[in-house]
């Protein structure tokens, strides 16, 4: 238990808390951790403080506490901290919470984790926003995890009903949030009417920068940062296309175009991360770990292989004379082979003596030599 020492007891106690210490300021009050002697638990205390915000007065500071109180009765979920007791000490009212020892969510998650983390804390504000509470200041440090990998959501004592955030208090509430801009929705920056979907754009914020490491909206001032983010479009790089639509559509300027809930968000998230393991490579963007770059390696030489031999079967099909031709003129071909051999040896020098005999017996066959013979007998005719 984190029971304080009994020197510190008797210098710090409200009521019938023992305070350990101060964790710092929360909306009208300040939060402290403290133990309960009678109950022998640990809880935290929000108190109702002169010195949290100069411009509210005690009264008012009061009468917050007071109304937090009633809304807080109205909560009963497993991942929201849960609400004890409202009393108060010397007319400073407080509220008494559950501790729970969790962290403030931090740095990046897995895709799997960040699945469950963002499937309970969208059912927890479902249950709120079904109360009719708009939690408003949804943070990484509202929502706390164990080691045991339980969630809760803090920080409903500063929730508001929609009715009483559309009112002309909602500029004093925006001043209280100034120093999570970066969370806050477009329709809370402008100090337009506020729904539900005001935290399912804030919870959208937080699961972009644990799934990849950086935000949505970046600027140099908290001026230029308010006005990116009502009128600018979304930075989303370094995730799948599938999960860039789903965030794309959470971070609509207008709350009409977002999901209809917060588990609506949490159930399409876990969608895109199905769509992941089926297409591994749907954005080049996305670095591909060395599992899926050795499987996607194989596939790239099988289809190689499968491809080489096709081009292969082709031209074998393509070009049929060339290489089918010989298989099939073997039998013919040995009967034309023979009878061209003798033909060519039959030009060859060895029987061009043939046709020089020739040329002699040509003269003696010829029938030129024949008129000397009736020459002598023409004249016998005339002497007669």
């Amino acid at each position: 238990m984190d029971r304080p020492p009994a020197a510190l007891t008797q210098m710090s106690q409200i009521g019938r808390y023992e305070i350990v210490r101060q964790t710092g300021n929360h909306g009208l009050g300040s939060l402290y951790q403290a133990f309960d002697p009678v109950m022998q638990r640990a809880v935290m205390i929000r108190i109702a403080d002169r010195s949290t915000n100069p411009g509210v007065s005690f009264d008012q500071a009061r009468q917050a506490i007071l109304f937090d109180a009633k809304q807080l009765a109205h909560l009963d979920h497993p991942n929201i901290i849960k609400f004890l007791a409202c009393e108060e000490d010397d007319g400073r009212p407080y509220l008494v919470m559950e501790r729970f020892d969790g962290k403030p969510l931090s740095g990046r998650l897995t895709p799997e984790r960040l699945s469950g983390v963002l499937k309970s804390a969208a059912l927890a504000l479902d249950h709120a926003h079904s109360k009719g509470l708009i939690h408003r200041n949804l943070t990484p440090e509202s929502l706390l995890l164990s080691d045991d990998g339980d969630l809760k959501i803090t920080g409903f004592e500063i929730a508001r009903p929609a009715q009483y955030l559309n009112s002309d208090q909602s500029g004093e509430d925006l001043d209280l949030l100034l120093d999570s801009i970066h969370y806050m929705s477009p329709e809370l920056v402008k100090g337009d009417v506020l729904d539900p979907r005001s935290d399912q754009y804030s919870l959208g914020v937080i699961a972009w920068q644990a799934l990849t490491g950086t935000l949505p909206f970046h600027a140099d001032s908290p001026i230029t940062l308010l006005s990116s983010i009502a009128f600018e479009p979304p930075e989303l790089r370094g995730a799948s296309v599938s999960l860039i639509k789903t965030f794309g559509r959470v971070f609509s300027k207008s709350p009409a175009d977002r999901f209809a809930s917060s588990s609506e968000f949490a159930s399409e998230f876990q969608a895109a991360l199905s769509q992941i393991e089926v297409t591994p490579v749907v954005n080049p963007s996305r670095p591909v770990p060395p599992e899926e770059r050795k499987s996607l390696l194989s596939w790239i030489v099988v289809a190689i292989v499968v491809i080489v031999f096709a081009i292969v079967g082709a031209i074998a099909f393509l070009r049929p004379p060339r290489n089918v031709a010989p298989p099939s003129v073997v039998a013919p071909a040995p009967q034309v082979i023979p009878a061209a051999e003798p033909a060519r040896p039959a030009p060859v020098v060895k029987q061009k003596p043939k046709p020089k005999a020739v040329k002699k017996t040509e003269p003696l066959e010829d029938p030129t030599p024949e008129p000397p013979k009736l020459k002598p007998i023409e004249p016998k005719v005339i002497h007669q």
